[in-house]
């Protein structure tokens, strides 16, 4: 009888254990995969209205790439508008969200460009977002200008 008491109680305190370690551990969620191919949507441009805009997710080396193809134009500090394209590829985080900012030299007027793009996804297949590119005019060329697209808003889904 004692031998069947030790039994029972030993196998109340080991379900009580297990039931609590189980309690303890959240459930971890899978890892986010967006849905890879073309997407379309608008994009919000401050300089032109709402257009279409198309982009892609890709995946290289097993991180995901968002892609987005912009046409557009910059607005200048003279008030002339110049044909601007925003061509950066960010890579898509655990957390949903992509971001990434790059500068280099503007080959026409030997400026700084900066492009930015930052936005997440809302769904396997479908995602939002801001870009911009600025121009700052290179000093030692007088003919040179700031300019700026401003943000440009966009959501786009995946393509049927």
């Amino acid at each position: 009888m004692k031998n069947a008491r030790l039994v029972l109680i030993s196998s109340l305190v080991l379900g009580l254990l297990l039931a609590a370690s189980a309690v303890g551990k959240p459930d971890k969620k899978p890892p986010f995969k967006p849905s890879t191919g073309d997407y379309v949507g608008t994009a919000d441009y401050p300089n032109s209205g709402t257009q279409p805009v198309t982009g892609k997710v890709t995946k290289a080396k097993g991180k995901y790439y968002v892609q987005v193809f912009f046409n557009t134009v910059a607005k200048c500090s003279d008030d002339t508008q110049v044909v601007a394209g925003i061509g950066i590829y960010p890579t898509v985080k655990t957390n949903k969200t992509f971001s990434l900012t790059e500068s280099g030299t503007d080959s026409r007027t030997g400026g700084t460009n900066t492009y930015k793009l930052n936005g997440k996804f809302t769904g396997a297949k479908a995602f939002t977002g801001t870009a911009s590119k600025t121009t700052t005019a290179d000093p030692a060329r007088p003919e040179s200008k700031d300019c700026t697209t401003g943000n440009i808003g966009f959501s786009l889904h995946r393509k049927s």
